[in-house]
């Protein structure tokens, strides 16, 4: 798991010389350049998109993410039903009782977006 994080870290030092929106090098690029499989690229990438570093749609090349304050759908759900907002922060609060160590960078992460959004 330390080769998964390095070459996250790594794959995060190249999307700062990238603008938002600008597409990532390939699957192939990648795995050449840090010497490792296109399976452990994939698995770097899905992490980026799990933490929201990196957009992608299906069929289209991963992106570096443009910064948004919360996730539109969910931004939307919240100003439908007020309701969502205090589920939303209790949620937060019970998986924030939890040893932060436990969770993978990824998830401290999106715990990070929801607790920034359940707490306006």
């Amino acid at each position: 798991m330390e080769e998964h994080s390095r070459l996250v870290q790594e794959i995060r030092t190249v999307l700062q010389t990238k603008e938002p929106g600008e597409r990532l090098p390939s699957e192939r690029a990648l795995a050449q350049e840090y010497d490792v499989s296109r399976a452990s690229i994939k698995r770097a990438i899905l992490q980026l998109i799990a933490e929201g570093v990196v957009d992608h749609q299906a069929g289209h090349c991963p992106r570096v993410a443009i910064a948004q304050e919360s996730p539109m759908a969910l931004e939307r759900l919240m100003k439908m039903e007020p309701g969502v907002r205090a589920d939303l922060s209790e949620f937060v609060e019970r998986l924030s009782s939890i040893e932060q160590g436990q969770y993978p960078a990824s998830i401290t992460a999106l715990l990070q977006r929801l607790e920034q959004l359940s707490h306006p």
